[in-house]
C-alpha cells in the first residue's frame, strides 16, 4: 500500500449544539457501536420532535485499540440545546479553528489521513486543542467502500 500525503486545510467553525451518546468501543465492534449509537440518538430526537440540522459526526475521546478500546461520542447537530432522553444527552461541541482533510476509501484505511493532519500540525508548530472528529459525507449503505468520503477534523491551537 502506498501512503499518499493528503491536503490539509484550516477553517473556523462555530460551536455546535448536539444530541449525543457516549459509548466505550473497540476496533472489532466500532462499526456496530456507531450504528447503534446513531440509531439511539435518532430515536431520542424523534421522541421529543427535534430535527437534525447538520451532518452527524463522531468525537473520538482517546485512542481505540484491540486491547483496551476507547470512548466515542456519537453526535447529531440540533438547533437548540437538547434536554436529553435516557442515555442521550445534550452538549455543545467546541468551535474554533480546525485542521481537516478528506479521506476517500474504506473506514479501516484512514490511518494515512490522520497521519497527514498530525504531520501538518507538527510542520506548522500547532497542537490539537480537542479530540478529533469524523464526519461521514456519504451513506455506508449505498456507497462502495472505495468511494466513501470521511472528513477528519482536529481542533487546533
Amino acid at each position: 500500500m502506498v501512503l499518499l500525503k493528503q491536503d490539509v486545510t484550516t477553517r473556523q467553525v462555530s460551536a455546535q449544539q448536539v444530541a449525543a451518546v457516549r459509548r466505550h468501543t473497540s476496533m472489532p465492534t466500532i462499526g456496530d457501536d456507531i450504528a447503534a449509537g446513531f440509531n439511539q440518538v435518532g430515536a431520542a430526537m424523534e421522541t421529543v420532535g427535534v430535527r437534525l440540522v447538520g451532518r452527524p459526526f463522531i468525537v473520538f475521546h482517546g485512542r481505540i485499540d484491540d486491547v483496551t478500546g476507547g470512548d466515542i461520542e456519537i453526535c447529531s447537530p440540533v438547533a437548540s440545546p437538547f434536554n436529553g432522553v435516557e442515555e442521550v444527552y445534550g452538549t455543545e461541541v467546541q468551535g474554533g479553528t480546525i485542521a481537516s482533510t478528506i479521506h476517500r476509501g474504506s473506514y479501516d484505511e484512514m490511518a494515512p489521513a490522520y497521519a497527514s493532519i498530525m504531520t501538518w500540525m507538527d510542520e506548522h508548530g500547532l497542537e490539537p486543542s480537542g479530540p478529533p472528529r469524523e464526519y461521514y459525507l456519504n451513506d455506508l449503505e449505498t456507497t462502495k467502500p472505495e468511494d466513501l468520503l470521511t472528513e477528519i477534523e482536529f481542533p487546533i491551537s
